[in-house]
């Protein structure tokens, strides 16, 4: 019998490579053919594995769902930024590599 291993745990710095490859994937799979090509290029290069690095070690509040030995997506979350809403935070983003999509994980 085959078990793998679910977990949501808190990133570290050896993630980053693994999120800034998920927050492509996603992003890709989200956006193109509705931000511009080159736009969108801009916005994912932008977090490359370096900022997600500086992002963790600053105490970036970034979880990671990983299966098995893979990181299957993130999830970045903070204070409420609406003053105006009576919540105490909020999920900034929740992505997911595409072929995690679609069976619960969200």
């Amino acid at each position: 019998m085959n078990t793998t291993l679910i977990e949501v745990r808190r990133a570290k710095p050896s993630d980053a490579p693994a999120i800034a490859a998920t927050h492509d994937e996603a992003w890709r799979g989200a956006y193109q053919g509705i931000i511009p090509g080159p736009e969108l290029d801009k916005l994912i290069n932008r977090r490359g594995p370096a900022w997600w690095d500086c992002a963790v070690r600053k105490g970036s509040r970034i979880t990671v769902l990983a299966f098995g030995e893979c990181v299957a997506g993130y999830a970045n979350y903070g204070r409420n930024r609406a003053r105006s809403l009576f919540y105490d935070g909020e999920i900034y983003e929740l992505y997911l590599c595409p072929e995690f999509q679609g069976v619960g994980f969200g």
